[in-house]
């Protein structure tokens, strides 16, 4: 079976509605305020509401007045990890790597070998790791991709429900932000039902996207009869999905990917190789597969440090989520988790080799600091800024094993190839 790529849950929208979906989602209002004083534009000239309303006003005062590269500019050197091409799609941009084009090469290479009859039989021996990893990359990609949609469902659907509840349904621009919500909502159900047609899942595995398919339901009688209780409904059902299903498809993921046979697959790759050097076969050709079968050992090595890395972050932001949730009612949650998160923390920016674990570990020693003066309100305020930051963090490693994932993919369709031909 041929794989398929992964594709990105996307809406028809003008450039500066995903702009906003994309500021939304990672600026503060603080923020937005100081981009504001950047740009010359006077913050209390922007529309009322939330921070939904503010960003869609700057960028359209920006636009009027030329400054909108001007703003992306700003916001790249905020967040430099993240896609702000004035010419691209706004979103995650999945490329392929240098190993994984490299292996794929190194696989066709290793097809267009197999014409010859000595060098396929020489493959036969080697057919069941061929067909069990051809496998686990499928069912990888696919609970990866469970993952991105339930990433999705928080950020861009989820936190925006939660902030209109706060003024719903007397606020219009809140009663507009939980439309948008809506739209992304049904996105993401109608991709997760898709996903669970694969053959990687159960009869009842996915069975939880009914929650979601409840909420939906809650939040349109919610938005059609400006009910509170039933928006209060809604985000229960959607939270009961995010509370949970994120770790149990993290677990799954990471399963997967440590019992992925990508070391047993290059091993058997060197013999074939030693095999096939015997023959009289294309050196060109003969070198190309050797040098995709030592991309597929880099590759193991990238999957192993980004399946530890994502598991590490993914902890860290259950426990952050967990405070966030209580934080406004009651500071002091933040005193009784600070010392298990810290733990947690700690390993990720001790060598302070990167920039990124310099300013997080300035980011836990402010924190640190406010919680030991028992200062509720920079409590809070620190507390928001490392959220920040570590939810950046997180962001990137989850793009960087999203596109390992994509490379992957691409060492599928040539193993998917070349157990074709050995039918």
């Amino acid at each position: 079976m041929m794989n398929q790529p992964a594709v990105p849950v996307t809406r028809e929208k003008t450039y500066n509605e995903r702009l906003k979906d994309q500021m939304v989602t990672f600026f503060s209002l603080d923020e937005v305020k100081t981009l504001a004083f950047d740009l010359g534009i006077d913050y209390d000239e922007l529309d009322e509401g939330g921070k939904t309303a503010k960003i869609r006003s700057l960028i359209t005062f920006a636009d009027k007045r030329k400054l909108l590269s001007s703003l992306v500019s700003l916001a790249r050197e905020v967040y430099p990890h993240e896609t702000w091409d004035m010419n691209s799609t706004i979103g995650l941009e999945f490329k392929q790597g240098v190993d994984g084009t490299t292996a794929e090469r190194g696989l066709e290479a290793l097809h267009e070998l197999m014409t010859n009859p000595a060098a396929r039989g020489t493959v036969v021996a080697f057919r069941t790791d061929f067909e069990a990893t051809n496998k686990q990359i499928d069912v990888l990609s696919n609970y990866k991709e469970v993952h991105d949609m339930l990433h999705m469902l928080e950020v861009q659907a989820f936190n925006l429900i939660q902030q209109a509840a706060r003024n719903f349904p007397d606020d219009e621009f809140a009663i507009e932000n939980l439309y948008d919500a809506e739209i992304t909502l049904a996105d993401v159900i109608n991709r997760l039902n898709a996903l669970a047609d694969r053959p990687t899942f159960g009869a009842t595995e996915m069975s939880w996207v009914q929650n979601l398919d409840k909420g939906r339901d809650f939040l349109n009688n919610a938005l059609d009869n400006e009910d509170p209780k039933q928006l209060r409904r809604a985000i229960l059902s959607i939270n009961r999905v995010i509370a949970i299903q994120p770790n149990q498809i993290n677990t799954r993921l990471n399963a997967v990917a440590r019992g992925l046979r990508l070391r047993e697959i290059r091993e058997a790759l060197t013999q074939i190789y030693t095999q096939l050097s015997e023959l009289n076969l294309d050196k060109q050709k003969l070198d190309q597969f050797a040098n995709g079968a030592l991309s597929l050992s880099r590759l193991h090595e990238q999957l192993e440090g980004l399946v530890e890395g994502h598991d590490n972050w993914q902890m860290i932001m259950v426990e952050l989520r967990l405070v966030e949730t209580e934080i406004e009612q009651d500071p002091t949650v933040l005193e009784f988790s600070w010392p298990d998160i810290k733990m947690l923390l700690q390993p990720l920016y001790e060598s302070k080799t990167e920039d990124w674990q310099s300013e997080l570990k300035r980011d836990v020693d402010r924190l640190d600091k406010a919680v030991a003066d028992e200062n509720p309100a920079r409590m809070k305020q620190m507390f928001r800024r490392l959220d920040r930051r570590a939810g950046d963090r997180f962001v990137k490693v989850d793009i960087d094993l999203r596109r390992l994932c994509e490379d992957l993919r691409l060492v599928g369709q040539p193993l998917a190839a070349i157990l074709d031909i050995l039918e």
